[in-house]
């Protein structure tokens, strides 16, 4: 028997049993603050202040959200979300809804900042027939309660 194969029947079970990510699966890593927002609400009016006035401040803060990174193939965008950015993001919301928005209905202390690996649109030859998107910058995803 190939070697490959006994090891793949001695990781299967391990994936199986440890849900083949740290923590059993039960965090997400999140790009997009509306899903962030409804997640963070602890109430049904927090999540209405949320829906209405999220779009007028994502267009505000637009360039908060994202980020440009240069490399030799060219400019890539990716999403760029931390806690900072939610945070300008929730003192919009706030002075939108002319005092309706009550900031204490919402709790991000669950979101921490994870930095990922962005990767170019241009396959690159790494030797033996295999090519891989390399790494060509970081970004910041909140990593928090799925």
């Amino acid at each position: 028997m190939d070697k490959s194969w006994i090891w793949a029947l001695i990781a299967f079970p391990l994936v199986l049993a440890f849900g083949g990510q740290g923590g059993g699966g039960g965090k997400c890593h999140f790009t997009k603050p509306g899903l962030v927002f409804s997640k963070a609400c602890h109430n049904e009016e927090c999540r209405a202040q949320i829906k209405q006035h999220l779009p007028r401040c994502q267009r505000r803060y637009a360039s908060e959200l994202t980020i440009s990174i240069r490399h030799d193939d060219g400019v890539t965008r990716a999403p760029h979300l931390s806690r900072a950015t939610m945070d300008t993001l929730a003192k919009c919301i706030a002075s939108a809804s002319t005092g309706a928005f009550d900031r204490q209905s919402l709790d991000l202390s669950a979101y921490r900042d994870v930095s990922k690996d962005v990767r170019g649109d241009t396959l690159k030859e790494i030797g033996a027939g295999f090519s891989v998107y390399p790494v060509v910058g970081k970004t910041t995803f909140l990593y928090g309660p799925a």
